[in-house]
């Protein structure tokens, strides 16, 4: 055999080892791609009849809320904030720092998060500001008692309304 067909020998027995790595990485990976895959939320007919977690307690007298601005448009943020404050019905609410930008300015649509149990506090900012309370979720602290009751962060839906102050009462 030449010394030229030995080197092709080699090359292609190589060649092959590689292919067949290659082919079980790839099998590997296509396996854990399955097998670890994100589950997909359930539609909301899925879950219809599926009891939700219900939190039971008095209605707050006064809700302490932290307005962030999720949209583009400078400026939301405090025009919100200062129409929360005040006097609704028969909730006051309180914002104990001014209204900031979120961690970014492209939300869709408002986020209203509750830092407490229940279910009554967002619940109330969400009618102040007309968004319906599918746009609430929680997050609870582990320990400890959160600085403000519920969290606003400000999306699309919102920025083309305009909020005016409530009188103090």
């Amino acid at each position: 055999m030449t010394a030229a067909r030995r080197k092709r020998t080699k090359k292609s027995g190589t060649g092959r080892v590689w292919q067949v790595v290659l082919g079980i990485l790839s099998g590997c990976a296509i396996t854990l791609a399955i097998v670890y895959s994100p589950a997909e939320h359930p539609s909301p007919e899925a879950t219809q009849g599926i009891p939700q977690p219900v939190y039971d307690g008095p209605s707050p007298d006064t809700v302490r809320v932290m307005v962030y601005n999720g949209t583009s448009i400078n400026g939301k943020g405090r025009e919100v904030q200062r129409h929360l404050e005040g006097r609704s019905g028969p909730v006051f609410f309180i914002a104990p720092s001014s209204a900031m930008n979120a961690d970014r300015l492209d939300y869709t649509e408002t986020v209203i998060v509750s830092h407490i149990p229940g279910p009554a506090a967002a619940a109330a900012v969400a009618e102040r500001l007309g968004v319906p309370d599918s746009s609430i979720v929680w997050c609870l602290p582990l320990q400890g008692v959160p600085e403000v009751d519920v969290t606003v962060y400000l999306g699309r839906d919102l920025a083309s309304r305009t909020f005016m102050p409530v009188s103090p009462n």
